[in-house]
């Protein structure tokens, strides 16, 4: 009788153990089961209050809605682009930030930014800041982008797909290095555009050749016509400490000393040089150039 307890006791502790291992089993699978997580990275923007403090962003529903903003992979040295144009409405639907093409086809293009842009809340709406810190596109303004199209996401590399919000589906506009608002202007009335050199430290280097013609502002872009016989127009590419004014007398280009230096309308010497392509200036440039502001430079 004793040596038959003992058998029992043994069965009854097989069976426990083989229950354990039963409900092991069902828990793995059930922790296996389920949709794949997919982790963003980079995390979406939020959009913070302009009082808010960047490095606590407030969750979307105390803040307004979340503002998804995917990004290129950044890369070493100068980034290939695409040199196609878009000209549409900048807009925040469902979260993605779109642009409607006013070129007739009436598609809307969920938009990946290059890599130094981001996004910003300010008090009077939402803007997009270029690398260089610059406003260059506002929510529910018309706005020009160079870039190119993908239709399909499958076409996106795996850094930018990991960034893409649910509800937010292709095609997909990749931004360039030209994006600027059609509304911006730096001077009261009509808008001018006076784009920039990038600031470097200690003395800059400048090119040695001559041009002698008139300045004329042509629908919207300031720029000079050679009197050397060619009678190319340049888009003038200013230094860094120039700027625009419409002060006293017309509109005239202030140096770095607040000394007029030339006016709209008359005849302009001015020392540089020529650059015959967009994709040959430096991406700083690149950024400020306005649509319908064609080379040469």
């Amino acid at each position: 009788m004793r040596s038959l307890r003992v058998r029992r006791d043994l069965r009854s502790t097989a069976a426990w153990q083989r229950c354990l291992v039963f409900i092991g089993v069902s828990l793995a699978v059930v922790a296996c089961g389920g949709e794949p997580t997919t982790i963003a990275e980079p995390s979406p923007t939020v959009l913070v209050p302009p009082n808010g403090a960047a490095s606590e962003p407030i969750l979307a529903s105390e803040s307004g809605p979340t503002i998804f903003f995917p990004k290129q992979k950044p890369v070493e040295g100068e980034r290939v682009v695409m040199e196609a144009e878009l000209i549409g409405e900048l807009a925040v639907i469902e979260g993605c930030l779109r642009v409607t093409s006013s070129s007739g086809s009436d598609t809307d293009y969920l938009l990946v930014w290059p890599p130094g842009f981001r996004l910003s809340a300010a008090s009077d709406g939402t803007h997009v800041l270029n690398g260089a810190g610059q406003v260059v596109a506002r929510a529910g303004e018309e706005v020009y982008m160079g870039g190119g199209e993908y239709r399909y996401v499958e076409q996106l590399d795996e850094y930018v797909r990991r960034q893409l919000p649910p509800g937010c589906p292709g095609p997909y506009w990749i931004v360039g290095d030209v994006v600027s608002s059609t509304k911006t202007t730096e001077t009261p009335g009509p808008t001018i555009f006076f784009p920039k050199q990038k600031p470097v430290e200690g003395e800059r280097e400048v090119m040695t050749a001559e041009l002698f013609g008139e300045l004329a502002v042509l629908e919207g872009c300031l720029r000079v016509t050679s009197f050397s016989g060619s009678n190319t127009d340049y888009l003038l590419v200013w230094p860094p400490d120039f700027r625009l004014s419409t002060e006293g007398d017309g509109i005239q280009v202030l140096n770095g000393d607040g000394q007029v230096a030339a006016r709209v309308g008359e005849e302009v010497f001015i020392g540089g040089g020529k650059i015959g392509y967009v994709h040959r200036l430096d991406e700083y440039v690149r950024q400020q150039l306005p649509p319908g502001c064609a080379g040469p430079y």
